[in-house]
C-alpha cells in the first residue's frame, strides 16, 4: 500500500533553453524526513528532463513558465490520520484527501466503486493526476429512493454473485452510484484477476487504474464539501509544513466536520452471497460503516 509516512517538498527553478521553469518536487519515505529529502535530490535531473520532453512535445505550451507539483501518482500524498491493525498487521489507513474528506485505504479488503450517474468530473494529466470540477458542474438533487440506474446496477451485481458461487458483497448507495465491499475473501489490488473482477462489476475505470498503481483499495468516508454547502479547503494541507498550525485550514476543517455530521457518505442497502469469518474484513466493515454513518437516514454527501 503506497501511502508514505513522510513527504517533503522543494521548490526548484530550471533553466531550459534560456527559459525559467518553476516546479515543486516532492519526495517521500516511510523511514524519516531526511530520506524523503534525499529522494528529491535524486529526482531533480529526472524531473528536468521530463519537463523538457513535455515542453518539446507540446510545442512551447509552457512558454510563460511552468509552475506546478511533480510527483508520481503511484504514491498517495495524503496525511495519515489513523492506522488500523489486526494481529500487528496494518489492514487499513485512514487519510485526509486534498479537499478535506476522510478516506479509508486497504491493501487487501476490496472496495468497488460503481458510477451510475454522470458526475461532471474530468481527467487531466500534467506530470501528476488531478481531478477537477468543471465550471458548469452541478450536483444532482438528493433523492429519497435509488434511481433506476442504481437499481439496474444492483441487479447486475446480484447476477454476478449468482454466476460466481462463493462470492459475497455488502452493497451501499452513494450519491452517484453504488459501493461494494467484498466479504468473501481478500484481494491483491494490483493483480490481473482483481482487475477482471472489477471490470465484470462495471467498476469505475479511473478507480481501477488507481487501485493497480497505488496498490490499495480506497473509499471516501465523509462528504464532499460542495455537496454539503461548504467551500473547498483554503489550501492543500500537504502544502504547509507538517506539524505547523494553519489557522485558516484548521478553521475550515472544524466547520466542515461540524456540518458533515448531518450527512452520510453512503447508505447500507443489503448484503448478498458469502460472508467469510475473516476478522480483518469484519473490522474494516465496522470502521467504514461507523465513520460513514452508513446505517443512518441522513442525506448523502
Amino acid at each position: 500500500m503506497n501511502i508514505p509516512k513522510y513527504w517533503e517538498k522543494k521548490e526548484v527553478t530550471f533553466d531550459i533553453d534560456g527559459r525559467e521553469i518553476f516546479c515543486n518536487i516532492w519526495g517521500h519515505s516511510d523511514g524519516n524526513p531526511e530520506a524523503a529529502q534525499r529522494m528529491i535530490e535524486e529526482k531533480i535531473p529526472q524531473v528536468k528532463e521530463a519537463i523538457r520532453r513535455r515542453w518539446d512535445d507540446e510545442d512551447g505550451k509552457y512558454a510563460g513558465g511552468y509552475k506546478g507539483d511533480y510527483y508520481t501518482v503511484d504514491f498517495i500524498r495524503e496525511p495519515r490520520l489513523e492506522e488500523i491493525s489486526q494481529d500487528s498487521e496494518e489492514i487499513a489507513v485512514i487519510t485526509r484527501n486534498s479537499y478535506g474528506a476522510k478516506i479509508i485505504n486497504c491493501p487487501e479488503i476490496m472496495f468497488v466503486d460503481i458510477d451510475t450517474e454522470d458526475d461532471g468530473w474530468g481527467y487531466h494529466n500534467s506530470g501528476c493526476l488531478s481531478l477537477f470540477r468543471g465550471p458548469s458542474y452541478k450536483e444532482p438533487a438528493p433523492s429519497p429512493e435509488p434511481s433506476q440506474a442504481k437499481l439496474d446496477a444492483l441487479a447486475r451485481i446480484k447476477s454476478y454473485v449468482d454466476s460466481n458461487p462463493g462470492t459475497g458483497f455488502r452493497i451501499y448507495e452513494t450519491t452517484l452510484g453504488l459501493r461494494l465491499i467484498a466479504t468473501h475473501q481478500l484481494y491483491d489490488p494490483a493483480a490481473d484477476t482483481t482487475m477482471e473482477i472489477l471490470k465484470a462489476l462495471d467498476c469505475d475505470e479511473l478507480y481501477m487504474r488507481l487501485c493497480s498503481v497505488q496498490k490499495c483499495f480506497r473509499a471516501r468516508l465523509t462528504p464532499k464539501p460542495w455537496r454539503i454547502g461548504e467551500e473547498r479547503p483554503p489550501v492543500h494541507r500537504h502544502l504547509t509544513a507538517p506539524g505547523v498550525p494553519d489557522p485558516g485550514y484548521d478553521s475550515w476543517l472544524e466547520n466542515y466536520e461540524t456540518v458533515s455530521k448531518s450527512y452520510q457518505a453512503c447508505r447500507f442497502m443489503e448484503k448478498i452471497g458469502l460472508e467469510a469469518p475473516d476478522p480483518a474484513i469484519k473490522e474494516v466493515v465496522r470502521v467504514h460503516d461507523e465513520v460513514c454513518g452508513a446505517n443512518g437516514n441522513q442525506l448523502l454527501g
